[in-house]
């Protein structure tokens, strides 16, 4: 095990020097292709800023799988990935529509989740296909999410940092740093720190759709392979690096939904937009949920191989502090409205 970690981070290391190079190249290339990112309502930068800067990470992740022979749900999520990859990166350049993109996304997932459920054990039909059904809908959504939460410096390009540092945690605490998925996680954390400083703590290029949206099929497709091949608690500890994210979606969706907004248009609402907005900076937000990642995963490490009820009382303790975490950004923001408020007066 010593000798896989000494190489894993070995590979750390290469491959975060060629993604901070390759940001280079890919700056250069987007911003003779026009490929730029406009203000809007749902931005928090003022200036328009270079998007799609998640080709280059790709490309390192794909040189990864390569060396790794290995790449999560077999060809058919490579392909998947690939191919929501392509449509992303065109929608980057120029707006495809929402139901070109969720095509693909439902065509895609469903790839995946049928190569997910072909690894399953023997069972009952029924129960797999609502599993399945569940998955589907999980990973459409989640894709999407990480896309909406890809709003400020450095938030997803950390998101995928600490997602596969749980997946290297997971390995690690199983003795199973032989496995070659080992390796991979190890390339794409280097990929996500290598593109780090591209896009924080001040951003001159953007992960764009290309980024965001692959990088949460991606997520989604390696926590249902290390699901199949090391069981439903592994599986579960990568999707609790997710919480931050998929609860501030659906809890945002659902209070948008609640004042009968309009749920298509663009806005600034999730909690983490709504600290930038309170006052803080976006160096402040992203490492404010970046050490509360690191707390998770302590937690989740410690419980990790206790009883069922002890390992369920620590997920409950992770959702429980982003839970503490939104409350925070919430009052932030009231308070900074009822200041401004009262300054108007």
């Amino acid at each position: 095990m010593k000798d896989d970690i000494v190489q894993g981070s070995g590979i750390v290391l290469v491959a975060g020097i060629l993604s901070w190079l390759l940001g280079f190249l890919v700056y250069r290339a987007l911003r003779k292709f026009g490929s730029w990112d406009e203000p809007n309502e749902r931005s928090s930068h003022s200036s328009r800023i270079v998007r799609g800067g998640g080709v280059g990470v790709l490309v390192v992740i794909l040189v990864t799988a390569g060396l790794a022979g290995y790449f999560p749900n077999g060809w058919l999520g490579a392909t998947a990935i690939f191919v929501v990859a392509c449509i992303s990166a065109r929608d980057d350049l120029a707006n495809l529509g929402v139901r070109v993109r969720l095509l693909v996304h439902f065509l895609c997932v469903g790839a995946i989740v049928f190569q997910f459920s072909m690894g399953l054990p023997e069972g009952s039909v029924v129960v797999n296909s609502l599993l399945g059904l569940s998955v589907f809908v999980l990973l459409v959504g989640y894709l999407n999410a990480y896309n909406f939460m890809d709003g400020i410096n450095g938030i997803a390009t950390l998101q995928l940092a600490m997602s596969f540092i749980g997946v290297i945690t997971v390995l690690f605490l199983l003795n199973a740093t032989g496995d070659p998925l080992f390796i991979f996680a190890c390339g794409t954390v280097g990929a996500a720190i290598g593109f780090l400083p591209h896009n924080f703590p001040r951003a001159r290029l953007f992960l764009g759709d290309v980024g965001s949206v692959s990088f949460g099929l991606l997520i989604g497709a390696v926590a249902l392979a290390v699901w199949v091949d090391y069981g439903w608690r592994g599986g579960l500890m990568i999707v609790a690096t997710q919480l931050n994210f998929l609860l501030d979606t659906c809890l945002t969706f659902m209070r948008r939904a609640m004042l009968k907004q309009k749920l298509t248009e663009a806005h600034r609402e999730h909690f983490y937009q709504r600290l930038l907005r309170s006052g803080k900076s976006h160096v402040f937000v992203t490492v404010a949920e970046g050490i509360i990642q690191i707390v998770a995963l302590l937690v989740l490490v410690i419980v990790f191989k206790r009883e069922s009820a002890l390992f369920s009382c620590g997920l409950v303790f992770v959702m429980m502090l982003w839970l503490g975490f939104f409350v925070y950004c919430d009052s932030r923001f009231r308070g900074a409205e009822a200041a401004a408020g009262c300054d108007q007066k």
